[in-house]
């Protein structure tokens, strides 16, 4: 069994559209567990149409009234939802009818006994209206999902919570660490690269990735433009990576010269691969 786990927030414009991509899934072994941060629309009331369609499909965590944003309203849903396999999903997105289908069939393929594991795929990256912008992320974002081990991670993350699939392991080693992670996605990948778990990733696209003036994180087209900006914010660069470091050298402790080298080596990666 799968729980896919949704956190939501003012989501009446799009998440008619991601619930019925679930349930036009391929592989129908799966449970949602919503949480939804205190909206002000009609949000809940939206998915409250759907329990009332699939009863035995959809529940809902108590928010108890407090608003968590995005990263801690990702955790508190993995911190309280027992399962054998998860997955995130963004309340925005779309997702295409064999995503799952086709991760549990890596996952079956790469998993074993007692080590954590993580299955992640591409995804399209659409506008607001789901026209097509590129049809890989990875490449349209110029990251290395080749390149999974855990400082390279920390600088380039291609693992994206809401492509991932995970197991229970991956869940237990990941918990210890939220307060040294700065989104949901990264908490998992970082910690199961540190504990020597597996990474696989699919190039084989999986979610529409809708881009519009709400995202909280978003899709960021890696041009010349943008490294420029780099360049001209370069106090707040290194206050950046100076902070990324901190954080995840208490998930495993390395040198801050050692993130230095591996940053250097992306570099080089990047140059090669998308030059």
């Amino acid at each position: 069994m799968i729980k896919i786990l949704l956190a939501t927030y003012n989501s009446e414009k799009y998440i008619r559209e991601q619930l019925d991509s679930l349930f036009a899934q391929t592989y129908q072994n799966w449970e949602l567990v919503v949480r939804d941060d205190c909206s002000s629309d009609n949000t809940i009331s939206i998915i409250k149409e759907y329990m009332a369609q699939y009863p035995e499909k959809i529940s809902i965590l108590d928010n108890e009234g407090i608003s968590l944003r995005a990263y801690r309203n990702f955790y508190k849903l993995l911190s309280d939802v027992e399962s054998e396999y998860y997955m995130y999903c963004d309340h925005d997105d779309v997702w295409l009818p064999f995503k799952i289908e086709l991760s549990m069939a890596r996952m079956k393929e790469v998993e074993k006994e007692s080590v954590p594991v993580i299955v992640h795929t591409d995804m399209k990256v659409v506008d607001q209206d789901l026209s097509i912008q590129s049809e890989s992320f990875w490449n349209y974002s110029r990251l290395l999902p080749e390149h999974v081990g855990f400082k390279e991670l920390v600088l380039c993350n291609s693992v994206n919570g809401c492509t991932m699939l995970f197991n229970r392991k991956a869940r237990e080693v990941s918990l210890p660490h939220v307060e040294h992670a700065t989104m949901h996605d990264m908490l998992v990948a970082q910690s199961v690269a540190a504990n020597g778990g597996i990474i696989s990733p699919i190039y084989t696209p999986t979610v529409l990735y809708r881009q519009h003036n709400n995202n909280v994180v978003g899709a960021h087209e890696r041009n010349k433009a943008f490294y420029i900006k780099k360049i001209k914010s370069l106090n707040q660069t290194i206050r950046n990576n100076y902070h990324d470091w901190f954080l995840s050298q208490h998930i495993r402790r390395y040198s801050f010269a050692s993130y230095l080298w591996t940053k250097v080596r992306i570099i080089i990666w990047k140059i090669k691969k998308y030059k």
